[in-house]
């Protein structure tokens, strides 16, 4: 799996889908309400939340991710 930079995120071709990965991505922000709980912070995203996760980040960005092109 070859990864290039793209606005200064790591993003790599996965299943046909370029995905940003979320650990690299400068919209990814992580809170600490007694467990630790990701939430994207893009003002684009297609989800109203924007939960990435709880206690670790996903492999791949959600298939809602206003970065990923496909």
């Amino acid at each position: 799996m070859k990864g290039e930079m793209k606005n200064g995120m790591l993003v790599e071709r996965q299943k046909n889908i370029n995905t940003v990965k979320c650990n690299s991505c400068k919209y990814a922000k992580k809170y600490d309400y007694g467990k630790k709980i990701f939430y994207c912070n893009n003002d684009r995203r297609k989800d109203d939340m924007g939960k990435l996760g709880i206690g670790e980040l996903p492999e791949e960005s959600p298939e809602w991710c206003s970065l990923r092109e496909g």
